[in-house]
């Protein structure tokens, strides 16, 4: 009896710590599947973390890349603006049309660093809510905002540049324009004078001429037989009468030969006319006069009175 009962409790005992053991068990694996769960959530949730951390620095990356490349830009298109205003420079100044050009271009690339400095503002502040991640972007974006400082305040005195240049012209062209009247009055001082010069030339040199039968002569005044005894003998001689009308005239430096037209024969020179100047040849019809010094054949008389018959 002993023996069976001791063999029962000795029984119950085992399998009491079989069940103790069993719930032990469940109990730890239970968790076990807690702690797995849990670490693959922190593992998902640091993909997504790393995702997105992925996501914003290509973003951020893309944009410092937009403001590097505008920069470039900005810098190629400042170097051809300095190069032509250096060349306006040497050439003198800026012209209205090359000046609204010119400022044009200024306001082009004043628009793209104003474009710059908007995306660097937001990547700033982007930068600044994500705490140590993002901290090396900042100084990237400082030493970009001062780039961009240097061209504003470059495109400035480019622009107080191309209006010095422009107010060079303006003076310039004022003083050019001044000069120009100048000219124009002293051009036309000096085209009166000329006229002048020539009327008086033209004046100096005008010659009177009356080729004349002896009868023509004589009914208009201008000779009157001299010397005469009893009515016999003596010349023709000029009164000294002269009617501008009745006389041709011509620029004496321009006609060295004057021709006695009609069935001429016989000439006569009634004004006081040096001998050696001059001479006569006959024509087929008529004769020709020919000067030989006309300066010494006019030097006694501008008037030349021939009777021709």
């Amino acid at each position: 009896m002993t023996r069976r009962t001791g063999a029962l409790a000795l029984s119950a005992a085992l399998l009491l710590a079989g069940c103790d053991q069993e719930r032990a068990g469940r109990g730890r694996a239970a968790q076990l599947d807690g702690e797995v769960r849990k670490l693959r959530e922190e593992n998902e949730s640091l993909r997504r973390e790393q995702a997105e951390s992925s996501r914003e620095s290509a973003e951020l990356q893309g944009v410092l890349n937009e403001v590097q490349e505008g920069l470039e830009r900005v810098r190629k298109d400042e170097l051809k603006l300095l190069r032509a205003s250096l060349q306006r420079a040497n050439e003198g100044g800026v012209a209205s049309g090359q000046k609204e050009e010119m400022l044009g271009e200024i306001e082009s690339i004043r628009e793209a660093l104003k474009q710059n400095r908007a995306k660097l503002d937001a990547l700033e502040e982007k930068s600044r809510g994500q705490g140590d991640r993002l901290k090396a972007v900042e100084g990237l974006v400082v030493e970009l905002k001062r780039s961009l400082d240097e061209k504003e305040a470059t495109i400035a005195v480019l622009q107080t540049t191309v209006s010095q240049l422009q107010e060079a012209v303006s003076q310039r062209d004022r003083a050019l324009e001044e000069r120009q009247r100048e000219l124009r009055e002293a051009q036309a001082q000096l085209q009166e004078k000329e006229e002048l010069l020539r009327q008086r030339e033209a004046e100096a040199n005008k010659v009177w001429l009356m080729i004349a039968s002896k009868e023509t002569l004589r009914r208009h005044g201008l000779i009157e037989r001299r010397g005469t005894i009893l009515g016999l003998g003596g010349s023709w001689a000029l009164t000294g009468r002269f009617d501008p009308e009745l006389f041709e005239t011509f620029d004496r430096r321009q006609r060295n030969r004057i021709d006695f037209e009609g069935d001429v024969t016989t000439a006569m020179i009634l004004t006081d006319h040096p001998r050696d100047a001059w001479y006569v040849r006959p024509r087929d019809s008529g004769l020709t006069l020919f000067i030989k010094d006309p300066e010494r054949f006019w030097s006694r008389s501008r008037a030349l009175i021939v009777m021709a018959d």
